[in-house]
């Protein structure tokens, strides 16, 4: 990949390096390099790199020479922010006293790569995606100095890997790469030397943009420079190499491919830095029309269309349209899978393969397997297939989508909103016949916000008909929906840093029911989550099929924010002897660095027999205090951790059965927030049941002044308007006596309001969310 000559950096300031960037297109076409040119900074122009970055000079290493880019140009003809980077040694020894050429510490040593991020922080390497040694070199008789160990771990080929490339992570450490005044026999650290001819792949923390370009006055000439990418190179003005930005893009989602693997976005289950998709595609690309004729492309094929049913609503025989529907086209099931609505104009009722949702009716659906995601330009992300059994007709059609947690939690702090629960935000509009949304477009014109490719993430999709036309399939008539742009969903429930798909592809883990879940992580019959329903309080929801008489588990958070400070039973524990333990500081090795963590557990009871029966139960309350701020409508992660208790035998997330079996439980994520409400919908005079009184309550509430209103208003919006009116009251009596349709969520566990209204704060009693 490597063109052009060799370079010397010789031991004169200002002298140039070269830089070759070269952008892949799929799937593995090369375009030809674009080449940016280096600067070695003298002395003064170190001093100002170090000011302009915002870190300290590194006075424990002297000699460390730093290599300037700036990288507008390539940026501008790559088209993208470039984030990951190779070093490759030049493979030619130094010119210099033939003892240090023909040493262990050969090659270039690199001690950091720095730069500036969209935000204007400074970055640096965040992991090392590959690493090849250069050929070992056999040291020159007699030049084995106090310096030139040739037994140093990984630098002269005996053991490469061991401790390295690690050093080059982070700012520039090195210490003393020249030797000069260390002690008998000991090595200089913090940099990787590369060997002649040696590789060193690395990730920045995050794409580099021009935009961003480090600059100040050169003490030379005293004009402005601007700088994109910082070499720290431990060895001084000595050795070279080329530095390569290799943008290959396999799956053309807009991300680097080893970015891909290194974030979880893409598999690579051969570890062979290629993206499992674009090796062995499960579902290859493949053309779907709709019954107007339009086709669509799919890079992801049957794999990119909807797998699940969450949700039907749909809105039949109304006074606007009082005819009973046909019975072939309400299952919803029919708008799964790609589209293959079939039309039998002779006999509408053999007509199938589409759902219709009725006028004003609507459906929510699930992808499973893969997450729909953002294209980061103007193209469709999302395609519905609509089929009328009147094919002239245009029924209106709202889509909205489901963002996941990562997701969800980056638009609310990008667009400073409050976030709450699964919420669906509508994106918008289809007009009949077979129609697409593009997210980047809504959020741009909604928030002015632009996101860049595959940073936006959706499990499901929501359609609500919007005012369809009185036929024999009332409303919008869905076929298909299917993402243009996707990637495949990675989890590892296991914990064992493998991803699900690959423990079961390579025959690490059994998946015998066929649900690319490993057997060993099949929820047991047990469930834990978290739920706030009190200011400073988490409740520890235990959902559970089978028997249980005790359980552990392990939770961290973010010491900054809060820190927990006691473990109580929980309303629904059970009555009697039985006991709560915790631990608010226990041993443990954890990756995540920054996590506060927290153990705790319990049993039913110390002197008999009691289990859990099969249900929900808000089994413990976890007490915290808040250590920092907290804006009003945000929110800190809780995650459960396999990684704390003692070494031999940390807590594993388990329950116990009425055979004294350890079961692995299933955990769900939760987080604690500032503006916490939890209720029952319904529930309006708050007294944990669902009667006639709840009705009263809203009447008296509405027309009786001289009676006070509850403390939740969402409790009491029935219906879920968000507005407060007598058809909550009358909602209800549907409900009860009518055989008219239940209460919205949160109902008929408590929860929290999962859609945004102008209602007051809800003040709900946390005692009365115990299992009614």
């Amino acid at each position: 990949m490597l063109s052009g000559g060799s370079i010397q950096f010789g031991s004169l300031y200002g002298f140039i390096a070269t830089v070759l960037l070269t952008l892949a297109t799929p799937p593995a076409a090369f375009s030809k390099p674009v080449v940016v040119v280096g600067q070695i900074l003298d002395p003064a122009q170190r001093t100002a790199a170090y000011q302009a970055l915002g870190i300290p000079s590194n006075d424990k290493s002297p000699q460390t020479a730093i290599v300037a880019f700036d990288l507008t140009v390539a940026i501008s003809q790559l088209g993208r922010n470039p984030s990951v980077f190779k070093i490759i040694d030049d493979g030619i020894p130094e010119a210099g006293p033939v003892c240090e050429s023909a040493g262990p510490l050969t090659g270039i040593d690199v001690d950091a790569v720095a730069a500036k991020d969209a935000g204007g922080a400074t970055i640096y390497a965040q992991n090392t995606l590959a690493w090849a040694f250069g050929p070992e070199i056999t040291p020159v008789p007699g030049c084995l100095s106090d310096c030139l160990d040739r037994n140093f771990p990984g630098l002269a080929g005996d053991n490469p890997g061991k401790g390295f490339p690690g050093t080059v992570l982070g700012p520039p450490d090195a210490i003393d790469p020249d030797c000069s005044g260390v002690i008998l026999n000991k090595m200089p650290s913090g940099f990787t030397s590369l060997g002649r001819g040696g590789v060193l792949v690395l990730l920045m923390a995050s794409g580099i943009a021009d935009s961003n370009l480090v600059r100040y006055i050169d003490p030379v000439d005293k004009k402005e420079k601007g700088y994109d990418l910082f070499l720290f190179d431990a060895g001084g003005a000595g050795d070279a190499a080329f530095f390569e930005i290799d943008i290959a893009d396999c799956n053309a989602n807009q991300i680097d491919d080893a970015a891909d693997i290194a974030r979880g976005t893409s598999l690579d289950c051969n570890q062979n830095a290629i993206p499992d998709e674009c090796e062995v595609r499960s579902c290859p690309e493949e053309t779907f029309q709709g019954i107007d004729g339009v086709k669509v492309s799919f890079p992801g094929g049957r794999c990119s269309f909807l797998d699940a049913v969450i949700d039907y609503a749909p809105n039949f025989a109304t006074a606007a349209c009082p005819s009973p529907p046909l019975p072939n086209i309400n299952s919803p099931e029919a708008a799964l899978g790609p589209p293959d609505f079939a039309l039998n104009p002779g006999d509408i009722t053999k007509s199938a393969g589409a759902v219709s949702l009725g006028i004003g009716g609507g459906a929510k659906f699930a992808f499973t397997d893969n997450l729909l995601i953002n294209s980061g330009d103007d193209q469709i992300d999302l395609v519905i297939f609509e089929a009328s059994l009147d094919p002239a007709s245009a029924e209106p059609l709202m889509v909205s989508v489901r963002a996941d947690e990562e997701t969800r939690d980056l638009i609310c702090a990008r667009l400073n909103l409050s976030c709450e629960g699964n919420e669906f935000i509508e994106i918008g509009k289809t007009s009949g016949g077979t129609g697409g949304v593009d997210l980047d477009k809504f959020f741009l014109d909604r928030f002015g916000q632009s996101f860049k490719a595959g940073e936006l993430r959706f499990d499901a999709v929501g359609l609500l008909d919007d005012g369809g036309l009185c036929n024999a399939t009332p409303g919008a008539d869905i076929d298909a929906v299917g993402a243009i742009f996707s990637i495949p969903k990675s989890k590892d429930c296991n914990a064992n840093g493998i991803p699900d798909e690959c423990d079961i592809k390579s025959g690490a883990s059994k998946d015998e029911n066929s649900n690319g879940i490993p057997d060993e992580c099949g929820d047991g019959g047990a469930t834990v989550s978290f739920e706030q329903c009190q200011a400073n309080v988490i409740d520890v929801i235990l959902k559970n099929r089978i028997h249980v008489k005790a359980g552990e588990f392990a939770i961290g958070c973010d010491p900054l924010i809060i820190i927990p400070v006691a473990v109580e039973k929980g309303p629904d524990f059970p009555l009697g002897d039985g006991d709560v333990f915790f631990d608010l500081n226990p041993p443990g090795n954890c990756p995540l660095v920054g996590l506060k963590g927290l153990t705790f557990g319990w049993f039913n009871s110390k002197t008999k027999l009691v289990l859990l029966a099969p249900g929900e139960h808000r089994i413990l309350r976890i007490a915290f205090k808040q250590a920092g701020p907290l804006p009003a409508g945000n929110c800190t992660p809780l995650k459960f951790l396999t990684c704390l208790g003692p070494a031999v035998a940390p807590v594993r997330n388990i329950v116990t059965n009425q055979n004294n079996q350890s079961v692995l439980a299933m955990t769900v994520d939760g987080k604690f927030c500032s503006n916490w409400s939890c209720f029952r919908r319904g529930d309006a005079n708050e007294d944990g049941q669902f009667d006639v009184s709840d009705v009263i309550e809203i009447l008296g509430c509405l027309f009786l002044s001289d009676l006070p209103c509850p403390g939740c208003f969402d409790a009491m919006d029935a219906n879920d308007t968000g507005e407060l009116d007598i058809s909550d009251a009358v909602y209800l009596i549907f409900w009860r006596f009518k055989a008219g349709p239940q209460p919205p969520a949160p109902f008929p566990s408590c929860g929290s309001d999962l859609t945004p209204d102008l209602l007051p704060a809800c003040v709900y009693p946390g005692d009365h969310c115990a299992s009614p």
